[in-house]
C-alpha cells in the first residue's frame, strides 16, 4: 500500500511539474527595460529594444507608463509607419498595460499623446508561433486581436492588482500543498 501511494505522489509530482514548465516558457517583457514606456531619447530606441527580444505566442508586453501621462494603441502598419491614429485597433490609458500575446504575427504599438509618436515613442514587434518561426502571420489588412490585455481599452476602469496577486498566491498554495503531500508520503 505504501507503495502504490508512493507511485500516485510521483505520478502527481510529474503531473504538477510538467504543467509548471509549460507555463515557465512564456516570458514577460517589460517594454522599453528600465525606460519603460516613454519618449525615448533617441527615435529609434524601441526599434532596437525589439530587435534584442524574442517574443512567442503565450508571452506577455509590459508597457509601463502612469495614467494621464501617456497611452498606448494598437494600430495598423500604415498608422504605425505615420504616427496616425485614425482607427486605432485597441486604445488603453491606465496604464502600466499588460498585453498576453495569443497569435503570432506582426504588432503595432504607438502612443498618440501630442508628437510622441513623431519622437519615436512606437514599437513594432514580430511575434513567433513558439517553435522560432514566425509562420502564421496574420493578413495585415485584417489584424488580429491578438491580445487580452489587463488595463481594460479607452475609459474603462484598471483591474484590480489584488486579484492578480490573489492568483499568484493561490497558485503558490496549491503547488506548496502538492510538495506537502508528496513529501508525507515518502516519509
Amino acid at each position: 500500500m505504501a507503495r502504490t501511494s508512493s507511485l500516485a505522489g510521483l505520478l502527481l509530482l510529474g503531473c504538477t511539474l510538467a504543467m509548471m514548465m509549460g507555463s515557465a516558457r512564456a516570458i514577460t517583457h517589460v517594454v522599453g527595460g528600465s525606460y519603460g514606456w516613454q519618449v525615448p531619447e533617441t527615435s529609434d530606441f524601441y526599434e532596437k529594444w525589439a530587435s534584442r527580444k524574442k517574443v512567442t505566442v503565450g508571452d506577455k508586453l509590459i508597457f509601463p507608463y502612469s495614467p494621464g501621462s501617456n497611452n498606448l494603441l494598437v494600430v495598423k502598419k500604415e498608422e504605425y509607419d505615420h504616427c496616425t491614429q485614425n482607427c486605432p485597433i485597441e486604445t488603453y490609458y491606465l496604464g502600466p498595460t499588460i498585453i498576453n500575446i495569443t497569435r503570432p504575427g506582426d504588432y503595432f504599438y504607438i502612443s498618440s499623446f501630442g508628437k510622441h509618436c513623431d519622437y519615436g515613442q512606437r514599437l513594432h514587434i514580430i511575434v513567433c508561433d513558439g517553435k522560432g518561426s514566425t509562420s502564421g502571420h496574420p493578413h495585415p489588412s485584417k489584424p488580429a486581436r491578438h491580445l487580452l490585455a489587463t488595463s481594460s481599452p479607452v475609459n474603462a476602469p484598471a483591474p484590480s492588482p489584488s486579484a492578480a496577486a490573489a492568483a499568484t498566491i493561490g497558485a503558490t498554495a496549491v503547488v506548496s500543498g502538492i510538495v506537502a503531500s508528496f513529501v508525507s508520503l515518502l516519509m
